[in-house]
């Protein structure tokens, strides 16, 4: 990228010449700023058919323009095409979509003959085409596709793909090399999103959403209730009008999880609650409608709300007490009929066997499960660990590090990793 001479750059004019430089055709490119790209046999402006031909040298030069006019010519840089014997073929990168931030999504093709020879793919990128070329560590495969994840450098992108010989047990010839722009984009959906309701407060925990590419700034949370009286900080809510509660960016914790506490809620209301997260490009999408990170909450009664986070369960304790929440290492011997909207937290372990028939609250950190059977959709905290087959309802949501042992019967909804 050349000096733009204290103004910005508005397009880059590409030339080319097949005979020594005695004349040079302009490529109708558009306008563009990319710093890179592909010039095929028949361009656009190209005066014969074709204009490069495999074997004979082309040669090709280009200027930058500003506001100002046309900037001078680059030294000429010249090269001789020739025909690709690679056993991989037609490398092409999907475009990125709201999906697809910082990755590019990478597909190629291998001819039916030559795929018993392969034994893996090696996948390079860089910055440059010519490098320095950068090996992506996808491990050992035969899938003619990679996400290569991670991306931050937003500037021209290259791909390569060298098949590894079986015969040889050594890397074969490089395909041709494929290009893209990688953009930044607006955070992406917040997908754990959890609560843990008490009387009158409502501790939100989430975790952080695919960036776009770019730092969160800060997370904005809102609330709404449907119920006729309900009050938030003693304003009375709108029916189904949403009302701001936080917006700001609080530190993370040792699990990489953001938490704010709703405060000034009221006891046995339903509350919803959507987040969203904002970087310098824009704001991401709220959740909306049947989203999972929408939350449906309901807190408890001041009269059935008992909290034993800091004190031991009585031998006379009524598991299925609506709002009960526990405390860290709880262990619970033998099945219990939990009731309504009871919270765990961090590294709780139930008994074998445990039937979860109310909608509770898996907040908690690396909470153990053995056997389990959930008959509704949950969203379970960081590190959370199945031992055994569980059974599933719904759309589920699990945390970060999540630990599956044996086999899990999910049913047929989508379920959130």
């Amino acid at each position: 990228q050349p000096f733009n001479g204290n103004l910005p750059i508005t397009d880059y004019k590409i030339q080319h010449s097949n005979d020594n430089g005695a004349s040079w055709n302009t490529i109708n490119d558009g306008v563009k700023t990319d710093l890179a790209f592909t010039v095929l046999p028949n361009y656009d402006g190209c005066p014969s058919n074709p204009c490069i031909e495999i074997g004979v040298e082309a040669k090709f030069r280009m200027r930058a323009v500003n506001s100002m006019g046309n900037g001078d010519v680059s030294v000429v840089a010249a090269v001789t095409p020739a025909a690709s014997t690679s056993m991989v073929y037609d490398v092409t990168i999907v475009p990125q979509t709201g999906e697809q931030t910082q990755a590019l999504y990478v597909n190629w093709q291998v001819k039916a003959d030559d795929q018993v020879d392969i034994c893996d793919y090696l996948v390079h990128y860089a910055t440059s085409a010519a490098g320095p070329w950068v090996l992506y560590d996808d491990g050992k495969s035969l899938n003619r596709n990679v996400a290569i994840y991670g991306i931050s450098t937003f500037t021209s992108t290259f791909v390569k793909v060298t098949p590894v010989l079986c015969s040889t047990g050594c890397p074969g010839e490089e395909s041709e090399i494929a290009w893209t722009m990688p953009v930044q984009m607006k955070p992406s959906k917040i997908t754990r999103f959890t609560a843990t309701p008490e009387s009158i407060t409502v501790m939100l925990d989430w975790s952080e959403p695919v960036t776009g590419g770019t730092d969160i700034t800060k997370y904005q949370i809102q609330i709404k209730s449907s119920q006729s009286g309900a009050r938030f900080n003693n304003q009375l809510l709108v029916s189904g009008t949403w009302a701001n509660v936080f917006g700001g960016l609080p530190p993370k914790d040792a699990y990489d999880t953001y938490s704010h506490e709703a405060t000034g809620l009221m006891p046995d209301v339903e509350y919803h609650f959507k987040i969203r997260a904002v970087n310098a490009i824009g704001e991401g999408d709220y959740s909306g409608g049947s989203s999972i990170t929408e939350l449906l909450v309901r807190t408890v009664t001041e009269a059935n709300y008992k909290n034993y986070e800091d004190e031991h369960i009585p031998d006379d304790h009524n598991y299925a007490t609506p709002g009960t929440k526990y405390a860290e290492d709880q262990k619970f011997e033998g099945k219990k009929d939990f009731g309504e909207g009871q919270t765990f937290d961090n590294n709780t372990e139930f008994a074998e066997g445990q039937v979860f028939d109310n909608d509770v609250n898996f907040s908690g950190k690396n909470i153990q499960f053995t056997g389990s059977s959930f008959q509704n959709a949950e969203t379970f905290g960081a590190g959370a660990d199945f031992h055994g087959t569980q059974a599933f309802t719904g759309a589920n949501t699990f945390g970060a590090d999540t630990v599956f042992t044996g086999e899990q019967n999910f049913g047929s909804a989508k379920q959130t990793f």
